[in-house]
């Protein structure tokens, strides 16, 4: 059926029709799962925190990008169903690694409509509670460009959560819209800086000096910083330095 399909635009949305009318079923059927992504303290070189990444292996298209079937699921009104599939998914992990003594923070991102939502904190209370998970085992990233879609209910939800005792990060920070003018009052814990920044970096004094900077400002308003795409031991230390 997708063979047929073979040109232009209609294979395009073909493909997209059938990734949307799949998705519940997937879920379902565990066909999505979660990866978790390291985060290392640059002074002591260990792993206390991990960033929950959602993954999908289609039973026709093989391995789909979250780039891909994301925007797609928030265009037709289906992250949440995503979301609370993924919050659920990763506070029950949280409480089979407790048992076993593993003790790390996980990260796990919501888009706009989620912050939209009325019921969010809701939510992950009552999940937080049925696995017996402390709310501080969890953190909350969102993107600049979700903070910048409803900006006060966004910061309703962020102080709501802050309460509970769960942290917020803003993630890929430096490509949405926001501006340093009003990022002191945000009441977020963490700031994410982009692996684009990353492009160049053992080469170029600028891109060196633009991370630099951004670090020591975000540090500066009392935020903790996470850089993101780290994958050499060259860059690494540059960053320790910084």
């Amino acid at each position: 059926d997708i063979a047929y399909y073979d040109q232009g635009d209609d294979k395009k949305q073909y493909r997209e029709l059938l990734i949307i009318n799949s998705l519940a079923k997937s879920l379902k059927q565990n066909q999505l799962f979660m990866v978790y992504q390291p985060k290392v303290e640059t002074k002591t070189g260990q792993c206390v925190q991990v960033e929950a990444l959602i993954r999908w292996h289609h039973d026709g298209l093989g391995d789909i990008s979250p780039d891909e079937f994301i925007p797609l699921a928030e265009h037709t009104g289906m992250i949440s169903l995503i979301s609370d599939w993924v919050l659920e998914k990763v506070i029950s992990q949280q409480a089979k690694w407790r048992e076993q003594g593993i003790y790390v923070k996980v990260a796990v991102n919501l888009s706009s409509d989620d912050l939209h939502g009325k019921h969010i904190v809701a939510d992950i209370t009552n999940l937080l509670k049925h696995y017996s998970v402390p709310a501080e085992c969890l953190m909350i990233e969102i993107t600049e460009s979700a903070l910048m879609a409803s900006y006060e209910q966004v910061i309703n939800t962020i102080e709501q959560l802050q309460t509970l005792g769960i942290k917020v990060a803003i993630d890929d920070f430096g490509t949405g819209h926001s501006s340093l003018a009003y990022l002191r009052h945000l009441p977020v814990n963490e700031v994410k800086i982009d692996k684009a920044f990353l492009q160049g970096f053992q080469q170029e004094k600028q891109a060196q000096s633009i991370v630099k900077m951004t670090i020591v400002l975000a540090k500066e308003l009392g935020f903790d910083v996470t850089v993101e795409g780290v994958e050499t031991l060259s860059t690494l230390q540059t960053l320790a330095e910084f």
